[in-house]
């Protein structure tokens, strides 16, 4: 879904002021292999733009801008997801929600989690230009400033990734059957912010 609204409004003869919003929400859904373990997704872009153009005179024009936008994908956990706890394994995850861990068997099957995942960027914008016509020139010169922030949140690996190589019996599917992974990794919840 899209809506975008935008008011233009003439101040005085020399003056135009512009406002425009704009909104973007999207949904998906990201899936896992099994459907008990696929997540919803989504994404929101909100955008709001300030503008003002001044006539100077007949040779000199100058425009200003200010912007803001914000945007935010996420996807919980599946709804069929569970803990590693609560599939009987006798380790906790770094994180709330329930994630089951992955389970790799070489050359027969994957399980995967999806993972509750959050990001989100800000964005805040100034620019100011000048457009300068004299005789058969013209020249245009300006400033402008960015800036953006970057926040993400995900539980990677948090709940465990067994592999299954066949390395005690010489197939990964007994390996599994017994219990005897070939490796197994974990990894704590990832929070940061970027500027």
């Amino acid at each position: 879904d899209q809506l975008t609204l935008k008011v233009d409004h003439q101040l005085v003869s020399a003056n135009t002021a512009t406002v425009r919003w704009h909104r973007s929400n999207t949904e998906g859904v990201r899936t896992a292999g099994l459907e008990a373990l696929n997540s919803t997704t989504g994404n929101l872009v909100d955008s709001w733009t300030v503008s003002d153009t001044h006539i100077f005179g007949a040779s000199l024009v100058g425009e200003g801008r200010v912007s803001f936008t914000t945007i935010e994908t996420s996807s919980p956990s599946a709804v069929g997801s569970r803990s590693p706890r609560e599939l009987g394994a006798v380790y906790d995850q770094d994180d709330p929600a329930p994630q089951a861990p992955n389970v790799d068997l070489s050359g027969a099957f994957s399980s995967f989690t999806i993972l509750p995942w959050l990001e989100r960027s800000r964005m805040a914008g100034f620019d100011y230009k000048m457009s300068w016509v004299t005789g058969s020139h013209a020249v245009k010169f300006g400033v402008q400033h960015l800036r953006q922030s970057q926040y993400e949140a995900g539980p990677y690996h948090s709940s465990g990734s067994f592999a299954f190589t066949g390395s005690f019996t010489g197939s990964p599917v007994a390996d599994f059957m017994i219990g005897r992974p070939g490796s197994f990794i974990q990894a704590g919840r990832t929070d940061r912010l970027a500027q």
